[in-house]
């Protein structure tokens, strides 16, 4: 009985290890040798090293040999697969060669995780951490930015720290949403802002016009009367259109398409002339919705969720310096249709409100706008059915395979890196010796540009993209630097003609 039960024991811990997610260590430089064995450069380190380098010449690097399935195993290593995800991919790839699959598999990531290699992404080491919050204040910045797609999971997360960590959570936000019917025990939520209707009143700086259908050419003859005026679109490529047309001395153009660095530098310009009281036109996304103290005499939004409306008027008359009656935040829609990912049910709710002669700053607009669109979504506040994992009775949950699913940010984009600056030259070639580390990454961001797959695919077909390298997935370097200007950023109109199929 005794064998049976160590038996059973040993094959938990078999399967529990096979749930594990390894990462490599952003530390760990490797390669790969002319006959494409991979090779990892190990630091020595420490005094007696760093001795032994000065007296005996004992080199700084000592090289590990992966052979052929360590080799086949190491760029698998991505901190997205599982061991189990692996070893699927073993097996295909050696068939009966990698018998015996599971042991030699699980050996392999026991050598390297005792090197340091690597780590384990979701070992049970990393939730002892979890007891630090605990009696924690936790601020939520910008809380109507909860993703519907995972709102129920979000709250039902939110409620455990309140429930059994005793933290206090505060929501800080303009645009409450009504998130009181999610939770399933009784939350005593305590407003911090009193009265808040007259403080509504107090900050009203601005007024709601509708100014219904529009063409492009109509909306642009209307900035052109406009002395200091911000222009918010829903989309980059409509931003980039509409911007070239314009484009004159004192008119400008921000998007996503534009990377950090090249962004902030823009908005610097653009404080600059608004604080001088020269003319200014910005067309943009909603990305100067949030985070960006910009104060324009007017404002036109097209037309989207009641949030982003009203996070738009707060960069008209923000510093209240204005009439009420002189600040102006005009709703518009385009009669040229467009697709709009992810945003069609916010702005058909915002269309229903409009409709029914509501005024969009009201708190109780917003309430109503929150709980119709969360009425309509439905099942889908919970995308992955992440709440089934953990209120079915079920002996053993799938921690591993919910950590994988629960994604806020789906990836269905790829990372461009724009070299044209030195600091980004620099990095760039950092980035081809090293490989992925997590410094080197963090400052790579500040050149980088997010595209979407349809619009990837375009620009590799024509030959404007090359990987960085072989170990670093979706991630880019543009090599055809026309296709990124000082004006408009990454130029996302493709020529059909330019692609090329193989």
């Amino acid at each position: 009985m005794r064998k049976q039960n160590k038996k059973s024991k040993k094959q938990n811990m078999d399967i529990n290890y096979l749930d594990l997610i390894p990462v490599r260590s952003e530390e760990l430089h490797w390669h790969k040798d002319i006959k494409g064995r991979v090779i990892l450069d190990v630091e020595n380190t420490g005094l007696f090293n760093k001795i032994a380098q000065k007296v005996f010449n004992k080199p700084q690097y000592t090289k590990v040999h992966l052979d052929a399935q360590g080799t086949f195993i190491w760029p698998l290593i991505d901190g997205k697969r599982t061991v189990s995800d692996i070893a699927a991919l073993v097996k295909s790839e050696f068939g009966e060669a990698a018998e015996p699959l599971y042991p030699r598999i699980i050996k392999y990531f026991e050598i390297v995780e005792s090197y340091h290699f690597i780590k384990f992404a979701n070992k049970p080491s990393k939730c002892r951490k979890l007891h630090n919050i605990a009696n924690s204040v936790i601020i939520f910045d910008e809380a109507q930015m909860l993703p519907n797609d995972y709102l129920k999971p979000c709250i039902a997360m939110i409620e455990e720290l309140l429930n059994n960590y005793k933290t206090s959570v505060v929501l800080c936000t303009a645009t409450q949403p009504a998130l009181k019917s999610f939770f399933q025990s009784e939350v005593l939520a305590t407003e911090l802002c009193p009265r808040m209707d007259e403080q509504f009143h107090f900050f009203k700086r601005t007024l709601f016009e509708n100014i219904g259908t529009v063409t492009e050419d109509c909306l642009m003859n209307k900035l052109t009367e406009e002395y200091q005026a911000l222009c918010i679109v829903n989309t980059k490529k409509r931003a980039q259109n509409i911007y070239k047309e314009l484009k004159e001395d004192g008119v400008y153009h921000l998007s996503t398409s534009m990377y950090p660095k090249h962004r902030k530098r823009v908005l610097n310009e653009i404080r600059e002339r608004l604080g001088e009281n020269k003319k200014c036109i910005l067309i943009s996304t909603s990305l100067v919705e949030a985070g960006v103290d910009l104060d324009f005499q007017s404002v036109y939004r097209e037309l989207a969720g009641v949030d982003s409306m009203i996070q738009a008027a707060g960069r008209c008359n923000r510093e209240g310096q204005r009439k009420v009656e002189e600040s102006k935040v005009l709703i518009f829609r385009f009669e040229e249709k467009e697709n709009i990912l992810g945003q069609r049910q916010q702005i058909d709710v915002t269309k229903s409100l409009i409709a029914d002669g509501r005024n969009l700053s009201d708190r109780e607009t917003i309430t109503r706008y929150f709980e119709m669109l969360y009425h309509i979504k439905g099942e889908s506040l919970d995308k992955k059915k992440t709440m089934d994992e953990f209120t079915n009775k079920k002996i053993k949950y799938r921690f591993a395979q919910v950590g994988k699913d629960f994604r806020l940010i789906e990836q269905n984009t790829k990372t461009v890196f724009i070299n044209c600056e030195e600091e980004a030259d620099k990095i760039l070639r950092e980035l081809k010796v090293k490989g992925f580390t997590r410094s080197g990454m963090r400052n790579a961001t500040q050149y980088c540009v997010t595209v979407y797959d349809q619009t990837f695919d375009k620009m590799y077909g024509a030959g404007m993209l090359k990987p960085i390298a072989e170990n670093m997935e979706d991630f880019y370097e543009l090599t055809d630097e026309s296709r990124y200007t000082e004006e408009m950023g990454l130029e996302l109109e493709i020529d059909n003609g330019m692609v090329l199929f193989f």
